[in-house]
């Protein structure tokens, strides 16, 4: 190890013994608090969260004090101290925590594909290679899954914290807010000199580039080039954070030179959208169904709360929709037609359903990127087999384009067109 990267160590380590302190400021209990709001733990679904750059364990203890049962959360961080603290906090987790140490500037320890979610708080900007650690986040991460992050803005003042912990304690009344800032500023003197050497040598880090403070838009641009899109980007910890939800997509620039993304939805501008476009195609283009059932306009039914639903997007457009719905209560959507044979492993099925492009882009061309997305998630996921209705003049192109696919029962009349089930294997068999 160079004596530079030593002495970083060194300072971390040193600054481990203090760190907790921190804890008694509400802008960063409310950090922790927003971050775990921002991961959308569902009920019923267990994830596997990568915390790059843990420290002594602050935000695990968050997550698990309300999500113990459906979260497992591996920690990663340089600093041997600050591991030492994060172990021993997590001794009560049941071993659903697991700790290394790692340095983030170099490639990170896990297979690709590894991680539901990845949180970085407070650790990007003191990384060698902010853009080379963004592309490391996305390996290891699962299509679809969330990257949440906080990063100090440019030139950030240590006093902008404190006041924002005043006031926000005025608002929570002053009793508990100064109580936890006397406690926690005026009973670790030591604590105050390390906020001050911390920020000394950030800024004097910064001067000489060692340490990398962005705006808004340059560090968008990052997780974009990363691979990323934006889901939300906001002010955080007393306005000297910027803090961004973004989730990991795939592109493609097709012949034409139209680049296409394909992702997971997340926001509820999309799932909006989603519902607009199958409203227009369905009812107004189609009339398979009738519009009279939805007078907002919105097609929707109730396998969409458990769906997994996907966008392809041209330039920022949406012009391709498609959902996974993994067995309901109801079973599947298709099981209103037809009987799935009782063999099937249907813990390992999804069904696709409500595959809609836009006029203009009905081709293969557009559909592929958007079928690889899902079937991309599909495996990550566990689930090796599809079951979908299709027309029957459509089998025979899909097996040419390379599905392996097999009928699984005659045609019905549904929703007044003539359709056969199928069943898709994802792995050859």
């Amino acid at each position: 190890m160079s004596l530079k990267n030593r002495s970083k160590g060194l300072f971390w380590d040193y600054y481990a013994l203090f760190y907790d302190s921190l804890r008694g400021l509400l802008p960063y209990q409310e950090l922790l608090s927003r971050t775990v709001k921002k991961l959308c733990i569902e009920k019923g679904k267990s994830i596997r969260i990568l915390d790059a750059g843990c420290g002594t364990g602050n935000l695990a203890g968050v997550i698990f004090s309300s999500q113990r049962d459906r979260v497992v959360l591996d920690g990663i961080d340089g600093s041997s101290a600050m591991l030492q603290r994060a172990r021993h906090k997590s001794l009560r987790c049941d071993g659903k925590i697991h700790h290394v140490r790692g340095d983030l500037n170099e490639q990170l320890p896990y297979v690709d594909s590894s991680f539901d979610c990845t949180v970085s708080l407070n650790v990007l900007y003191a990384l060698q290679d902010p853009q080379r650690v963004l592309q490391e986040f996305w390996r290891v991460m699962k299509f679809g899954g969330l990257l949440v992050l906080a990063n100090p803005r440019v030139k950030p003042k240590m006093r902008d914290v404190i006041l924002a912990h005043i006031r926000m304690a005025v608002r929570l009344g002053w009793s508990k807010g100064l109580s936890l800032f006397v406690k926690n500023l005026f009973s670790f003197p030591l604590f105050l000199f390390t906020l001050v050497l911390n920020f000394l040598i950030i800024k004097r880090r910064a001067a000489k580039n060692q340490y990398h403070f962005f705006d808004a838009e340059s560090l968008e641009v990052l997780l974009k080039n990363a691979g990323f899109r934006i889901l939300s980007s906001e002010l955080a910890y007393g306005n000297t954070d910027i803090f961004i939800a973004a989730t990991k997509i795939l592109s493609h620039t097709n012949e034409q030179g139209d680049l296409l993304t394909a992702e997971v939805a997340h926001s509820k501008e999309d799932f909006m959208r989603i519902y607009r476009l199958r409203y227009n195609v369905y009812c107004e283009e189609m009339g398979s169904l009738d519009p009279k059932d939805y007078p907002d306009k919105l097609e929707r039914d109730r396998y969409d709360p458990f769906a997994v639903h996907f966008l392809l997007r041209k330039d920022d457009e949406i012009v391709g929709i498609l959902r996974l719905i993994p067995e309901t209560p109801w079973g599947f959507l298709m099981e209103e037609a037809f009987l799935l044979p009782s063999n099937l492993d249907r813990a390992r099925i999804l069904e696709a359903s409500r595959l809609v492009l836009q006029k203009g882009v009905r081709g293969y061309d557009f559909s592929r990127l958007l079928d690889e997305a899902a079937e991309l998630w599909s495996l990550e996921h566990g689930y090796t087999m599809w079951c979908l209705t299709m027309q029957i003049h459509l089998f025979p192109k899909r097996k040419v384009r390379g599905w392996n696919i097999k009928k699984l029962g005659g045609v019905a009349r549904y929703h007044n067109t003539e359709i056969i089930p199928v069943l898709r294997y994802l792995i050859q068999t």
